[in-house]
């Protein structure tokens, strides 16, 4: 993970009617998988991976595999809700509040998904 100093990222960032997004260029929209709370990889400013607990196994441990693929993870992350082809509210991931926020923000999406609700 990349330290919170610059941000090539931040400066695609645009302001939308409802809120900041960052637009996919139409490389970047091969990987965009659906709606939802993701992860994204970037490097150099591209988009190159976008991670989600949804497609793990059913009885991972998503929290864990969630850290340790930010903890393993070249280039900036930042923490985004994909829809209509952008990433919406992207939130720059450096730091350990940061991935706390991600584990939060990833138990309220999933969790009724991971215990079996749906």
């Amino acid at each position: 993970m990349t330290t919170i100093s610059e941000s090539q990222v931040a400066d695609r960032i645009e302001q939308a009617p409802a809120c900041e997004v960052i637009n996919l260029t139409a490389d970047e929209r091969v990987l965009y998988r659906g709606a939802g709370w993701k992860l994204a990889r970037f490097e150099q400013a591209q988009l190159v991976e976008l991670f989600t607990p949804m497609e793990l196994p059913m009885d991972s441990d998503w929290r864990a595999a969630t850290v340790d693929w930010i903890d393993n993870a070249e280039g900036e992350i930042w923490l985004a809700m994909c829809s209509c082809g952008q990433l919406c509210e992207p939130r720059r991931i450096g730091n350990v509040a940061a991935v706390a926020t991600v584990i939060t923000i990833f138990e309220d999406e999933y969790e009724e998904f991971f215990n079996g609700a749906f």
